[in-house]
């Protein structure tokens, strides 16, 4: 194998490095082209490489380098050769890039990350042909991009480029570390991307290893996390590695990633660790499972970042999510800032918005707030899709014992924010399993979707009188579109009997006319049937429930005070068959809580 390498005075701090690395490689002759080096640094190259049996050395010096010269600068008459840039670190061996087949090619190369242009720091040459189609007259003061036209376009593998956006979980051949800062200078901060330095000096040198590792480290600890992003997990291993990817692949860098292993039965904790070892700023919490809030609860215990996110393990995310929801709260001064999201059905992707532009609107108001969110058009209640000032979750946390927590928590993060911009670029990929929580539940847990519904309505109610209408559209199309859920738990008459109470203080709404310029716009006939149709329907066995519930909660009261745990339970369970109004499941779930809580 013919490989050619060039020295200077600019590269010798790499040299030693990159030429262990392709030590690798079977049967190398190595060609040394150098210039501008002093008798004791070309003795300490060539020493080098014959005490470590690199390969066999022909040594060139040469005046002027340019890498189109390089099949005329090889004096010996070789068929091919590898010519490999000194900010490269080989992995492995390079036969099978060797043996790649250029008998009608030039040269094989690969793509430059930023540009169409080929990066010229791994180039196979094919010499003869080279020579044949280019004098040295036509070579001399140009670049090889210009000249070039039969190039073989060779795997990123064999050239992979370390840049801000690269897969940090990738397995390539060649390494180029070909930014302004390498993992040769003394401030370089990130192990994760040196980490293919690092396994190379673990072959060669696991004292210098330990000694650089520590170095990467000391130097990233004085970066500052800016971000810090939260990923609940439960039994997720199908789409985990491909979340944890994407979260690690942002652009924007100053993170940390909280994942929160929530008791899951599978090997999501496994695969965790494994990430782990390959991005340092993956920080795994393993604990009980105590839901979706109360493993983000857990989460933002420990985020030390000015901001914060969500990605649930299900979905994944576009590398410039971040990077572009921050610079978006930067320059509008706002402390949430939301994005458009992909809806993912069997591999295909929706978006709900066409014409899609970087357009940005700016809500600097709370009543635009809450009016946008009671819409439900471009920002919803979803935490998932923004970024939020750390601020506003100081003393704020998920609601536990519910679902649907993203509707709990969002009146508390609008009320507590200075403002709100949305993006309608989608950058986030959200998953619509069948199997989801908002696929698959039961009544219980559709008790929480509407209870929380409700909370919202009552508190807009009460406080933004102005959106009177709005909350009172919100709520009926909430409820009518959830019917089909609800109603089989019982049929319609289950329901009227078990939210009958949150039913008729909505269609106060609707006889006093709040709704009356959406009607045939905004309600369709089936939605105003709805209405019509609870407002005149019998209650049933009211009172006779309110009595059950009422005597269950005394007995629950009388052992828990008795410290009798046993029974406790069982009440509770009796309870939540029991409650039939909105004032009934609140005690319920507080005495859930204090149950939990002993």
């Amino acid at each position: 194998m013919n490989i050619c390498i060039y020295v200077n005075q600019n590269n010798l701090i790499k040299i030693e490095d990159m030429l262990h690395s392709i030590s690798l490689c079977n049967d190398i002759k190595i060609y040394l082209l150098y210039s501008d080096l002093k008798d004791t640094e070309f003795n300490n190259i060539t020493n080098y490489i014959n005490k470590n049996n690199i390969g066999k050395i022909i040594t060139i010096k040469i005046d002027k380098f340019s890498t189109q010269l390089i099949p005329y600068l090889i004096i010996d008459n070789i068929d091919k050769v590898l010519y490999l840039n000194s900010d490269l670190i080989c992995t492995g061996n390079l036969d099978e890039l060797y043996d790649t087949n250029l008998d009608i090619y030039v040269l094989g190369a690969i793509k430059d990350f930023k540009e169409d242009l080929i990066n010229e720091d791994v180039i196979l040459f094919n010499n003869i042909l080279y020579k044949e189609k280019y004098s040295i007259e036509d070579l001399n003061n140009t670049n090889i991009n210009n000249m070039i036209s039969n190039i073989l376009i060779l795997d990123n593998k064999y050239n992979y480029q370390i840049t801000k956006s690269h897969d940090l979980f990738c397995n390539p051949l060649i390494v180029n570390y070909h930014s302004d800062i390498t993992p040769w200078d003394q401030n370089y901060d990130d192990p994760n991307r040196g980490r293919f330095f690092l396994e190379y000096l673990e072959k060669v040198n696991t004292n210098k290893k330990e000694k650089t590792k520590e170095r990467f480290i000391n130097n990233q600890k004085k970066k500052k996390v800016i971000i810090s992003i939260i990923v609940p997990i439960y039994n997720m291993e199908k789409y985990l590695l491909k979340c944890i990817k994407s979260i690690s692949r942002q652009v924007f860098e100053d993170i940390e990633i909280i994942c929160i292993n929530d008791g899951s039965k599978d090997s999501s904790l496994s695969i965790l660790e494994e990430c782990q070892k390959i991005d340092n700023r993956i920080k795994i919490i393993n604990q009980e499972n105590k839901g979706l809030s109360g493993a983000r609860n857990s989460g933002l215990d420990i985020s030390t970042g000015e901001y914060y996110g969500f990605v649930d393990s299900d979905d994944f995310i576009s590398p410039y999510m971040y990077s572009h929801l921050y610079d978006c709260i930067q320059k509008y001064n706002v402390d949430v800032a939301a994005c458009n999201h992909f809806r993912v059905i069997d591999e295909e992707f929706y978006v709900d918005k066409e014409n899609i532009m970087d357009d940005v609107i700016v809500y600097k108001n709370k009543t635009e707030m809450y009016k946008e969110i009671l819409n439900d058009k471009d920002i919803k209640c979803y935490v998932w899709s923004k970024l939020y000032k750390s601020d506003i979750f100081k003393t704020l946390r998920f609601p536990v014992e519910k679902i649907f927590e993203d509707i709990a928590i969002c009146s508390d993060i609008i009320e507590a924010s200075n403002g709100m911009c949305y993006t309608s670029i989608p950058l986030y990929f959200y998953y619509n399993r069948s199997d989801s929580i908002c696929n698959k539940f039961d009544q219980y847990e559709l008790d929480d979707a509407m209870y929380n519904y409700y909370e919202r309505y009552l508190f807009i109610k009460d406080k933004y009188k102005e959106l009177t209408n709005f909350n009172t559209l919100s709520m009926i199309n909430w409820m009518y579109t959830h019917i089909p859920c609800m109603g089989g738990m019982g049929g319609l008459e289950g329901l009227y009997n078990r939210y009958d109470d949150i039913l008729l203080d909505v269609a106060k709404g609707y006889d006093l006319g709040y709704v009356d310029e959406y009607k045939g716009k905004e309600l369709s006939n089936e939605t105003i049937e709805f209405i019509e149709n609870f407002k005149n329907f019998n209650v049933s066995n009211k009172e006779d429930n309110i009595n059950i519930f009422n005597s269950n909660k005394e007995l629950f009261d009388k052992y828990f005070k008795e410290k009798d745990y046993d029974k406790v339970k069982e009440l509770l369970d009796n309870m939540k068959h029991s409650y039939s109004s909105y004032s009934e499941y609140k005690e319920y779930k507080e005495d859930l809580k204090k149950y939990k809580n002993k």
